[in-house]
Formats: structure tokens, sequence, C-alpha cells
């Protein structure tokens, strides 16, 4: 499978797609003064961001990463506030690419960025699980809530075709195997009309034939891109 960038246009949410820069500054290296331009600034911060794709290798994942640019064109405070990749190796590298960055030139005054990045190992029209199904209790139980996707394509195609989300969700599943409530953590864009597709469609949809013990919760994360216009039957 290719790794894709699954991007989301909105508030704190970026493309992370571009070539790789040079991520360093001998100290004996001229550098230009400090110019205040946004958009140099942008330009550049694009072409960084790229680096940090190679993180996830072939996995999926969401991170978002806080940081500053220095009026000396480094980057100081990193932070990696949010991980749905299941790895600290992952946050670890990311954390690691972030605070690597050098900026030449640098802004005029300091700037406070948050990023988020989506990587999915998928096709385009799939929908993208960023990170781990956490509460599964084995590999039959993942299946069936990854079995619930199909009903979240379903509604997307009803609801919005043309529209993309993130979604991050939380279920209950009763001892009947079948899902019994659930609610949506976080959705973004905030007000997304695909927000309706992440619950109500998989109300007492099943997950798994063996009865379980006691009620379970899962949790997971999941890209809805765009789907692909629909077929035109042939005359």
């Amino acid at each position: 499978m290719s790794l894709k960038t699954f991007g989301l246009f909105g508030v704190g949410l970026v493309i992370t797609m571009g070539c790789a820069q040079r991520s360093y500054r001998p100290d004996d290296a001229p550098r230009l003064p400090s110019t205040g331009s946004p958009a140099l600034v942008e330009a550049q911060l694009e072409g960084h961001l790229g680096r940090v794709r190679s993180c996830l290798g072939d996995g999926s994942g969401l991170l978002d990463v806080r940081f500053a640019i220095g009026t000396d064109g480094r980057v100081h405070g990193t932070e990696v506030h949010r991980n749905t990749s299941g790895s600290a190796e992952v946050a670890a590298c990311v954390h690691r690419r972030i605070a690597s960055l050098y900026f030449d030139p640098a802004p005029a005054v300091a700037i406070e960025r948050d990023h988020r990045f989506t990587f999915c190992a998928q096709d385009s029209t799939d929908t993208c699980r960023l990170g781990p199904v956490v509460g599964a209790i084995d590999p039959v139980f993942e299946a069936g809530v990854r079995g619930l996707e199909e009903r979240m394509k379903r509604c997307q195609a009803n609801r919005d075709r043309d529209g993309q989300a993130i979604l991050s969700v939380e279920l209950t599943v009763g001892v009947d195997g079948r899902v019994s409530s659930g609610w949506i953590q976080r959705a973004l864009p905030a007000g997304t009309p695909l927000a309706d597709c992440a619950i109500a469609p998989l109300l007492n949809a099943p997950v798994t034939e063996e009865p379980l013990a006691m009620p379970r919760t899962v949790r997971f994360t999941i890209g809805l891109p765009p789907l692909p216009p629909p077929a035109v039957a042939a005359r």
C-alpha cells in the first residue's frame, strides 16, 4: 500500500506535503536577517514538514504538534500533545525532526504554531484508520469494529459525498456483541455534517458473534476522505 497524506483545510489542519529542505545550520554559516515575512516562513515550513512523513513508515496515525519558531531561526518548545499511532517511537521521531528544523531567513518575531499530521497507508477512496482500535480484545473483535466503517461510508454517501472529516469515536459494545451506545470525542472540522455518520448508523450493529462477559468500550480515530463520483449507468 502506498503512504498518503490525508489533509483537511481549516484551523489547525495543514496538508504536509513538499520536498525536504536543509534542517540544520552550522554556527559559522551566513544567514539572512530576520525579515518578518510570513510568506517566506510558511514556504519553508511546508517543505520542512514533509520530512515528518517518514516517521510513520507504512503505518497510519494522527499527530498534533505544537512548536515555536524563534528569531534565531531555530525551533523551540516542541511538544507532541496527541498521537493516535500507538507508537512512542513515532512521537519521538516527529519530536526530533520538528525540533531540528531551521528557518533562514528567520521571522522578525517568534511564531507559535500548531500542526496536525494525518497519514494513511490506504487508497484515497478508503476510510483511513488513524491508529489502532483501543480496547479490542482480539483480531476477530477488531475486524468487527473495522467492519463498521462500511456503514459510515454509506452514511457519507447520503450526507456529503464531497466532504471530508476526522472523527474520534468511542463506542460501547454490549454483552450481545452489538454496539449499544457511543459518542464523538472530537470531530474536525467543527460542525461537519459527517459527524452524524459516526454514531447513529452504528447503533445495534454487530461487532462479534461471540457473547461478551461484560460490555467493552472501544475508541478509534478515522478519516473520511471525499467519495468518488457515483457511477453512471450505461445506456
